[in-house]
């Protein structure tokens, strides 16, 4: 593993921790946003994003 890696590993675990933290849902099914709302909805999103 490269140093750059380890930085990489070391950032996002230490980011993980803060979302613990704050109470930050993992991933958007913890949030509560059911699988046919989302995929609904995704296209849009993206484009949102992107922009």
């Amino acid at each position: 593993m490269t140093a750059l890696q380890r930085k990489s590993r070391k950032l996002l675990a230490w980011l993980e921790s803060i979302k613990a933290e704050l109470g930050i849902p993992k991933s958007i099914r913890e949030a509560g946003v059911q699988e046919a709302d989302f995929l609904a909805h995704v296209d849009k999103l993206s484009e949102d994003g992107i922009r």
